[in-house]
């Protein structure tokens, strides 16, 4: 593989719009990305791409350099800390002209310069002086607290990577967490208005956990968030797949342009729930124990899919969504001229056993539970797509997508995890 700075890198950032998640939009790779992210107006967003920069070189460093700059202190912060290990001439001579500070405009907007009465100054309390007393110790400012979540989860990432899988009752609270989690349990864990910016979070526990306020920027695959405080987590634009909410607390969470597919909201408290026409909720079963699938164009089942194309000759199918579809032996291949177009679609638990699939877009697609077996996928387009727990056994395809989790190649090898490059 070439070392192109444009190319998608682990946990690179994800653009889609107001939903910038793997399914819905197309990864932005490289260098891009990471500007992408500093644009966001969550600090915690910016923080967390902060660290991806240093994978880019200069044009990195540079980056970096810029965010001295950033609005918030806390990004300033982050950022300078990251700048003092490096040793390149362009960092040492910003760094050199960086005033943490900035004293002197601060003290000209400053109140009590002014003479007037303040109780906050550079982050700190302001007390009035009292010569009967001692000298209070001084109030954790921000900037500390900041330092602290973020140590706590370096440590959690590198016993993550060692191969630990138990973080049950974990401190994470306020932490922006850029990572992607597999097979974690995250039992009981207070991760109260964090943020997690990730690819996927998979087969991973949050059960009885604290999530109040909480983000999420990932495809959630199979996890279990039973029993958790939920209440005004912000879910907007992710997409829910085989995750199971009940008896959850999810009342005012942010389920805007969420996807639901397969999900479990038995007796889950979903009151004041915000929800809008870009919410979409497929197979899944509610509160009271109903199956609740919404009408829109965008649900296809077989018998429709069949139908579109076949008696109606449509051929441009571009993020869809199918659950549990037997589409085993149909033939959608297409031709470099007129190729099916199954972009940016979702397919959860289908049966494509011995289709022919040649020449299909499925670029920027996601396969959760998919049945590839026998099926020829020559020439098709896997540009930056998805494969979770599917089976390629037999299939005729030289090329597996952007992500693989779980995966069974066509020569029976088994894949736990693995990031591709789209071939060139």
């Amino acid at each position: 593989m070439t070392n192109n700075q444009n190319q998608p890198r682990d946990y690179d950032a994800v653009l889609g719009g107001q939903s910038p998640s793997p399914v819905d939009g197309a990864v932005l790779g490289g260098i891009e990305g990471v500007k992408n992210c500093l644009s966001s107006p969550m600090i915690e967003v910016r923080i967390a791409a902060l660290s991806e920069a240093l994978k880019y070189g200069d044009a990195g460093l540079d980056v970096l350099i810029q965010t001295l700059l950033d609005e918030s202190i806390l990004v300033q912060c982050f950022a300078y800390q990251l700048l003092q290990q490096r040793v390149e001439p362009q960092v040492i001579q910003a760094l050199q002209a960086y005033n943490l500070w900035n004293l002197e405009p601060r003290f000209n907007e400053y109140q009590g310069y002014k003479e007037n009465n303040v109780t906050q100054f550079a982050n700190q309390q302001v007390v009035e002086f009292n010569p009967n007393i001692s000298i209070p110790e001084p109030v954790d400012n921000d900037i500390e607290e900041f330092f602290r979540h973020r140590a706590l989860l370096d440590e959690t990432i590198k016993r993550y990577e060692a191969g630990e899988r138990n973080f049950t009752a974990v401190e994470l609270s306020n932490t922006a967490i850029y990572y992607s989690f597999m097979d974690v349990n995250f039992i009981g864990a207070n991760l109260q208005k964090s943020f997690f910016w990730s690819l996927y979070l998979f087969n991973t526990s949050f059960t009885d956990a604290n999530l109040e306020g909480t983000g999420f920027r990932a495809s959630l695959i199979n996890c279990n968030f039973s029993n958790a405080n939920l209440r005004e987590a912000r879910l907007s634009g992710a997409v829910l797949t085989r995750t199971n909410f009940s008896g959850a607390d999810l009342r005012s969470a942010d389920l805007r342009s969420t996807k639901l597919i397969g999900c479990n909201l038995r007796d889950a408290n979903l009151t004041d729930i915000k929800i809008d026409e870009r919410t979409i909720f497929v197979s899944t079963i509610m509160p009271d124990g109903s199956m609740r699938t919404d009408s829109t164009k965008q649900i296809f089942d077989a018998q429709k899919l069949r139908q579109c194309f076949y008696g109606e000759l449509q051929d441009n199918f571009q993020g869809i969504i199918m659950h549990n579809a037997d589409l085993s032996g149909i033939d959608l291949h297409g031709t470099s001229m007129y190729p099916v177009n199954m972009s940016k679609a979702c397919f959860s638990n289908i049966n494509f056993r011995d289709a022919n699939l040649s020449g299909v877009d499925f670029s920027s697609s996601s396969f959760i539970g998919c049945d590839f077996r026998g099926a020829n996928l020559e020439s098709a387009d896997m540009d930056d797509a998805q494969f979770i727990c599917t089976d390629f056994r037999g299939a005729k395809a030289r090329f597996y997508g952007y992500l693989n989790i779980n995966t069974i190649l066509s020569d029976g090898r088994f894949i736990p995890v693995r990031r591709m490059e789209s071939p060139k």
